[in-house]
Parts: structure tokens; C-alpha cells; sequence
């Protein structure tokens, strides 16, 4: 479970995420095509689209981790969404351990080892899109 430690590591890196959202996601799907080429076919949409789709993520994902409860029936949809593209549950240790990756990379004086812990006990999120 997520401490409020962890809540408040989280919040203040989204924040600063939001602040160059587009060059953050940018890099982050740059990386997991490089790494996983094959998911490239699974994003059918403009890249721009789905960059929107991703920050736009961000502040449900704060919601989520103040009151879990709440997003849950947004959370079990996306799930079911993403099934429909063909996403399997170890893609969302991909997309975890990748995100990490870039969060250090575009914020390194805000990335350390409590930061990639919080980032990696936020894996419920990812848990409750596989069920």
C-alpha cells in the first residue's frame, strides 16, 4: 500500500511532470518503442492525442491515490479498454519501470530511491487495470 509519504513524493513529481508534460511524454513513449517496438501498432490514434491522454491521466492518478475508492470504476474501465488494445499485465511493469526511467532522467534533482519506491508501491493502479 502507499504511504502518505509516498502520496506527497508523488504529488509534488507529477507536478513538476505537468509543467513540460508534452516533452515528458514525448520521451516516455520514445523509450518504450525503442525498447518494445511492438507495441507501437497497439496506439492507433495520433501520438499527439495520446500524449494529451497521458497527462491528462495525471491528476486522476493524484485522486486515486487520496481516495482509491472513488476512481475505481474509471480505473476497472481503462483496464478493460486497454485489454481491447492487447495490453497484457507485464506491460504494466514496462510502462512502470520506463516511466521511472524517464521521471530520472527529466527530473534528476527530484528522483531518488524514495521517489522510485513510491513510484513502484503506485503499481495498484496497474493491478486494478489488470483484473
Amino acid at each position: 500500500m502507499i504511504t502518505e509519504e509516498q502520496k506527497k513524493l508523488l504529488n509534488e513529481q507529477f507536478s513538476l511532470i505537468n509543467t513540460d508534460g508534452i516533452a515528458f511524454t514525448a520521451l516516455f513513449y520514445s523509450r518504450l518503442f525503442e525498447r518494445n517496438p511492438e507495441l507501437h501498432t497497439m496506439f492507433r490514434s495520433k501520438m499527439s492525442e495520446q500524449y494529451a491522454k497521458f497527462i491528462g491521466m495525471l491528476p486522476l492518478i493524484i485522486q486515486g491515490m487520496n481516495n482509491p475508492i472513488e476512481i475505481m470504476p474509471i480505473v476497472l474501465e481503462m483496464g478493460e479498454s486497454h485489454k481491447r488494445y492487447g495490453v497484457v499485465a507485464h506491460y504494466w511493469h514496462i510502462v512502470q519501470e520506463i516511466f521511472i526511467g524517464v521521471a530520472d532522467e527529466k527530473l534528476p534533482e527530484h528522483c531518488n530511491e524514495e521517489t522510485r519506491q513510491a513510484c513502484a508501491a503506485f503499481g495498484f493502479m496497474s493491478e486494478i487495470m489488470e483484473a
